[in-house]
């Protein structure tokens, strides 16, 4: 690669080559959307020879060097452009320089780093007040920081700005601005809840849903507000609306694990044990190997063995729940919910194999010799059994399900 020493030298292309510059500028692109980065390069550094102070050449080498994971040199091509004097011409090109040294700064996953991420976007703004695609990124920044008065503060200028008639066309834009303040405001509502403050933090959510729908009026095929909202409707406790926006995130993307988790969930807490089981299983053919899925699954099995009134589905049912726990455990071996179903449903099967064989020693004595196999025990059987044996036997408790968030009741 050319170093940078001459690109800003101030001589502009002559008249005669101005043609060769767009002729290669052109061939760039073309190689930038079909993949082929080194050969964008050979073009834009032929660019930069006739011409070292054009802005979109270094812009389009800046992400070449990106695509070839050169984020060093790319930032090298971004400063070339900053530095230079801003006119009419170049603050377009200037407020996306600044945005990508943003995007690079975040891509070092430091949280040192994000101070100076947030500091790109204000330069960006400082260029251009009303730049709401900077404005929202500077909110992100802050949400990843959990600076949650300071993103509030963001988060209602990027509404401010969205409400003006300037972007009116810029429907994806806006409907971001929107959904990342429901993403706040649910981010609020779930401190005010983990504070005890069950009231308040409902409000919150509240508000948090009306901004979500606000985001899917302008854009209704984006698959995230759709899932979103379907997260806050189970937190309100709104299962069945929830299942329903859960279903059109997943008809926008199919594999969208949460949306299929979130769906799964709900149905549980409807005890719509068979839609559940439905779910989870179209669940495992979109989204294979996911370890929160096994542990659901294992759930959803375990509330299967609660309602079955026989012994023996029961304990096929917690044998399948158990088998479920190990595949999780497979993939994270260490994953604490995987760990704590598994010893919650050994010990249920523990229970019930004692349960059973009480039961049967009692319905032994009872039955006449050479009388008809016992072949089953049913639930109201063990539970008679235990009691007149040895006592009640203390009460199995229902499993719930792993939900995506404190569910806050109505």
């Amino acid at each position: 690669m050319r170093p940078l020493d001459s690109h800003l030298s101030g001589i502009s292309a002559p008249v005669s080559s101005s043609k060769d510059v767009t002729t290669l500028l052109s061939r760039a692109d073309g190689c930038l959307t079909g993949g082929d980065y080194k050969a964008a390069v050979g073009h834009l550094l032929k660019v930069i020879e006739l011409d070292p102070a054009n802005t979109d050449a270094h812009f389009k080498w800046g992400l070449a060097l990106e695509y070839l994971g050169n984020d060093a040199e790319a930032l090298e091509h971004y400063d070339a452009i900053i530095i230079k004097r801003t006119t009419v011409e170049n603050i377009e090109i200037q407020k996306k320089a600044f945005l990508k040294k943003h995007f690079i700064t975040l891509k070092s996953k430091r949280y040192d780093k994000h101070e100076l991420a947030i500091g790109y976007c204000k330069k960006a703004l400082e260029l251009d007040t009303h730049y709401l695609y900077a404005q929202n990124l500077m909110t992100e920044t802050l949400l990843l920081l959990h600076d949650l008065p300071a993103a509030l503060e963001a988060s209602t200028r990027a509404l401010e700005i969205a409400g003006l008639d300037i972007l009116a066309n810029d429907k994806t834009v806006k409907s971001r601005a929107h959904m990342n303040h429901s993403c706040l405001l649910s981010s609020l509502a779930g401190k005010l809840s983990r504070e005890n403050k069950p009231d308040e933090a409902r409000s919150c959510y509240k508000n948090a849903l009306k901004s979500c729908q606000d985001a899917i009026a302008s854009n209704s095929e984006d698959s995230f507000y759709h899932n979103e909202m379907a997260k806050i409707l189970y937190i309100l406790g709104c299962y069945r609306e929830a299942i329903e926006a859960s279903t059109r995130a997943l008809e926008l993307s199919p594999k969208l694990f949460s949306a299929h988790f979130n769906k799964i969930t709900a149905h549980l807490e409807l005890n719509e044990i068979s839609l559940a089981e439905s779910c989870a299983a179209v669940a495992l053919t979109a989204c294979p190997q996911q370890k929160r899925l096994f542990v659901l699954q294992a759930k959803l099995l375990a509330r299967k063995a609660d309602a079955s009134d026989n012994s023996t589905d029961r304990e096929n049912h917690l044998n399948a729940a158990l088998e479920c726990c190990e595949k999780a455990l497979l993939l994270d071996p260490s994953y604490a919910p995987a760990l704590e179903e598994k010893d919650t449903l050994s010990n249920k099967r523990r229970l019930e194999r004692s349960l059973a064989a009480r039961s049967v020693g009692a319905l032994i004595g009872r039955t006449r010799i050479g009388g008809p196999a016992i072949i089953s025990v049913g639930r109201a059987e063990v539970e008679e059994a235990a009691a007149a044996g040895a006592g009640a036997a203390e009460p199995i408790a229902r499993s719930h399900s792993e939900t995506p968030a404190a569910c806050i009741k109505p």
